[in-house]
């Protein structure tokens, strides 16, 4: 009786040892993935940084660039604004 009851624990031992290593090896292989991923993920957010920057340096106004100059109006229902405004859709 005493040696069934060893047996158990010992096999319960190592079913639970087994199943230690199968979490040690999926979270091994989890940050493998997210490490490419966070790569690819890096590499794409340094895209649009550039490409940002570039659309920001060609879209700067002529009345930022020189002060001096008058304010550009707009006409809307007869009433005069000052300034440009533009929005930028999120993609």
């Amino acid at each position: 009786m005493i040696r069934k009851i060893g047996f158990c624990l010992v096999l319960i031992g190592q079913l639970f040892m087994i199943a230690a290593m199968c979490i040690v090896a999926y979270n091994i292989w989890d940050e493998v993935q997210t490490k490419d991923y966070t790569l690819t993920v890096a590499e794409c957010v340094e895209e649009m940084i550039d490409n940002a920057a570039e659309e920001a340096a060609e879209e700067i106004p002529a009345y930022v660039l020189n002060p001096e100059m008058e304010m550009p109006e707009k006409e809307i229902d007869g009433c005069m604004y000052v300034g440009n405004w533009k929005f930028r859709l999120m993609n």
